[in-house]
């Protein structure tokens, strides 16, 4: 029992950190995407304006990206577009932004 106890302890320290949670993803995106994307995605800051940004509370817009496709965006960046690459992010950080922009849609 005590073997059992011990090992997951272990897991929940080493692991813990590995999942990127909800909050952890809103704060992300009020840091990093914001300023161009608008804190509730609809692009109508200045800056979403002026690029174009498409609106991530339509449906529609959002169906145009796949997961994949999202996840290469914020990893890699879109340089004709003018967004920069998120290199520093984890992919769990990844995946948790990726699920948060999925919940702008209305």
């Amino acid at each position: 029992m005590k073997r059992l106890l011990a090992g997951l302890a272990v897991c929940t320290v080493v692991f813990a950190p590995l999942a990127a949670s909800a909050d952890d993803a809103a704060g992300i995106w009020k840091a990093k995407c914001a300023k161009c994307h608008g804190a509730d995605g609809s692009a109508s800051s200045g800056m979403g304006k002026k690029l174009g940004i498409p609106d991530y509370t339509k449906k529609d817009n959002q169906a145009k990206w796949k997961d994949a496709e999202l996840k290469d965006a914020i990893s890699k960046g879109i340089p004709a577009k003018k967004m920069p690459a998120f290199e520093d992010l984890s992919a769990a950080d990844v995946d948790a932004l990726v699920k948060h922009i999925r919940t702008l849609a209305k």
